[in-house]
């Protein structure tokens, strides 16, 4: 059930392409820059220190790997 059927409709759909323009790419945009920082913190050697989780850091960071397959399996279909 889309909450989108609900909203008033808008000239040429832009509010649909904005939703799926930020669901591609502002995960990766996210997820990237979340990435770089524990890089960083990695590199100050106080990652352990700042009170994130191990599993939390593994996993964010196979799903980052997982994302970049995805986006380039898309663009390599069309």
């Amino acid at each position: 059930m889309s909450v989108l059927r609900y909203l008033p409709a808008t000239p040429d759909n832009a509010l649909i392409s904005d939703i799926v323009v930020l669901g591609y790419f502002g995960p990766i945009a996210v997820n990237f820059l979340v990435n770089v920082i524990v890089v960083i913190l990695f590199f100050l050697r106080r990652v352990w220190a700042s009170g994130v989780p191990r599993w939390l850091l593994i996993t964010n960071f196979v799903f980052f790997v997982l994302q970049i397959i995805l986006f380039n399996a898309f663009n390599t279909l069309h």
